[in-house]
């Protein structure tokens, strides 16, 4: 993947690899200030997260600075090499396997392959792009549905050769309420407890691609597949948690990874934690007290 070539404290460094991504390895680094010379075999997404000064960088023949929200792009076969390193560095890399990035390529509508016209951007040149990266960086450090990351990597990829690839897309289609959004929905509906695959989405709704599924899916619904998926959960998970099940029980069963994720993301929607919700909807009927929600569904304990 990469070699080190001068001293310096490399900090924390890890290497994942998502066993639901193929394809896909992910470098954390946290405060490091190792000096990095690099001879990449895949396509590499760097993300800043912290760092106190820029970093001057070198990359097919120019110098950059790359700074606190920074992001930068490096291609197969290509060197990169820091310059020098004097901060604290928090970061993280994507290395994306060509095959990987050329497959969606072909399916955006770009033929061969891909190269970047942009070696960085910044949270203020690009903060769509920005966000989408840190929001995928997030999903594969908490727990998190294959669905959910899929359709943020799908984002990704699109954003970054609308914006960045020397030969963008076609400009996207987006279509609201088309039959394959309306049967990827009724899948969704079919399945909301079960895992499902953004590729097993698209095949069932009959879409041509998982761009144009995500993308048409959420100008019809207004959320992405894998929020939406999420948000019926949770709905479903306040006529369960009325009833007085556990909020572990309804984690496993409502499909969620655990109890953590099943917690982040009802907390997420509804503001408050499952269990709070609980008590304020079950509150004792005899004590009068019914808590910070007025409504109490019927069932309640």
């Amino acid at each position: 993947m990469s070699e080190l070539l001068d001293e310096g404290d490399p900090g924390f460094v890890e290497i994942r690899q998502p066993a639901d991504l193929p394809g896909v390895e992910l470098l954390v680094a946290e405060r490091s200030v190792r000096r990095w010379v690099v001879l990449h075999h895949a396509y590499a997404l760097c993300t800043v997260l912290d760092l106190a000064r820029p970093v001057p960088w070198k990359y097919r023949g120019r110098r950059f600075d790359l700074g606190g929200d920074g992001c930068s792009f490096m291609e197969p076969g290509e060197v990169h090499a820091n310059l020098r390193v004097s901060d604290p560095a928090t970061f993280r890399v994507l290395f994306l396997e060509p095959g990987l990035v050329e497959k969606a390529a072909a399916e955006i509508g770009i033929a061969g392959a891909i190269h970047f016209k942009l070696a960085q951007i910044d949270q203020a040149s690009h903060p769509q792009l920005r966000r989408a990266l840190l929001a995928f960086h997030a999903s594969l450090e908490q727990r998190a549905t294959q669905l959910e990351r899929e359709s943020l990597l799908v984002r990704c990829l699109e954003l970054a050769f609308r914006q960045c690839a020397e030969r963008a897309p076609p400009p996207p289609r987006v279509t609201a309420c088309l039959p394959s959004v309306l049967r990827a929905r009724e899948y969704i509906e079919e399945h909301l407890t079960e895992p499902v695959r953004l590729d097993e989405l698209v095949a069932a709704a009959g879409a041509p691609s998982r761009f144009q599924l995500v993308r048409s899916f959420a100008a019809t619904t207004g959320l992405p597949p894998h929020a939406y998926q999420i948000q019926r959960r949770i709905n479903l998970a306040r006529q369960l948690l009325a009833h007085g099940l556990a909020p572990a029980d309804i984690a496993v069963r409502l499909g969620f990874v655990d109890q953590s994720h099943f917690s982040r993301h009802f907390k997420r929607v509804v503001a408050v934690p499952p269990a709070t919700y609980q008590r304020a909807v079950c509150a004792d009927r005899r004590s009068g007290d019914r808590g910070s929600i007025r409504a109490r569904p019927p069932g309640c304990r």
